[in-house]
């Protein structure tokens, strides 16, 4: 966001006295379509097969984004 847009956007809610809340968006991929290919490291909880589990780190896999 353009900081000349987020100091009107704080202007506005100021003189028509609202509130402004942060929010963290975490499906910000989940409904567009991607051009490139994104990978992430393995999330805390998620499944993954018997051989990656035993054999090494997590930390050196990580899952591709479709």
């Amino acid at each position: 966001m353009d900081a000349i847009i987020f100091r009107y956007l704080m202007s506005l809610s100021a003189s028509n006295i609202l509130d402004m809340y942060l929010m963290n968006v975490v499906t910000t991929y989940l409904y567009g379509s991607l051009d490139n290919d994104i990978y992430t490291k393995i999330p805390e909880g998620l499944k993954v097969s018997e051989a990656l589990d035993s054999s090494k780190s997590k930390d050196i896999y990580a899952v591709k984004l479709k």
